[in-house]
Parts: structure tokens; sequence; C-alpha cells
């Protein structure tokens, strides 16, 4: 899978904000990297934006937390990202959550509710001021 294989969209005007990641390629191919021996769930999944030198869209990245390995990358512009931290972060403090919806492509979207997105600069630190990090986490 390429980057370039994967379509990104931003909706704000959810009940909560919803980042869509649309898969298109062969669904199987996505779908193994979720559904494999072990199915990942959201507790089980780490979702990082990163900052590219150019005007180039970032890069959005999907993690097994537990084994660190990549389940995909997508390119993400950086307007949608900060759309997306911004409606999130004017949330309350216990509702500043988002909807990561994965769409491999076969009408069987994985949906995770997740809290945290860390967001990097181009020379790979932390932004803090635009990532969405939970009150008592501490990195």
């Amino acid at each position: 899978m390429r980057r370039e294989d994967f379509r990104t969209d931003v909706d704000v005007d959810e009940p909560e904000p919803e980042l869509t990641v649309t898969f298109e390629g062969t669904p199987q191919v996505l779908r193994e990297r979720f559904d494999g021996d072990d199915p990942l769930d959201a507790e089980d999944i780490d979702v990082a934006y990163r900052e590219t030198p150019t005007d180039e869209p970032g890069v959005l990245s999907v993690t097994d937390r537990v084994t660190g390995e990549y389940i995909f990358e997508a390119p993400l512009e950086d307007s949608a990202l900060r759309d997306l931290v911004e409606t999130a972060a004017a949330r309350d403090e216990d509702e500043r959550d988002y909807h990561l919806r994965i769409d491999p492509g076969d009408g069987q979207d994985f949906v995770f509710e997740k809290s945290t997105l860390l967001v990097y600069d181009i020379d790979g630190n932390l932004d803090r001021d635009r990532s969405l990090i939970p009150g008592g986490v501490e990195l």
C-alpha cells in the first residue's frame, strides 16, 4: 500500500468531528491489517500527523500501539488537520474525541473513537499546541 492509495476527508459538522480515510486499493489488503489474528480496536492504534517540508499534504499515520508497526500512511492537508483539532479542542474537556473512519472500499467501515492525535513538525518534534492530548496523559 502506498500513500497515494488513500484519500482523506475531515467533517467537522458531525456530532463529533470525523476524519475519514478511504482506501482505493483492494479492500482485503487493508482489512487484513485490522482484522488479522488479533483484531485491533481503538485502544490498539495510535494516530499521528507529521508536516512535510514542501507544500505537499502532511502524512497521517496509523500504527499498531503494541508493535509500533505502521498500519498505513495517508496524505492529509494541513488545513483539514487544523480544522479537526480546533473543532475537537473547542468542545468540553470530557468530549474532545473524534471519530476515525476507515473505509477499506467494501462498504464495511472501521470506526474508532479517538481522543489523541499527535502532531509533529518538519523536524520530528511534537507540536503540543497543534496536537490533541487528553488531560492527564503524560508523554
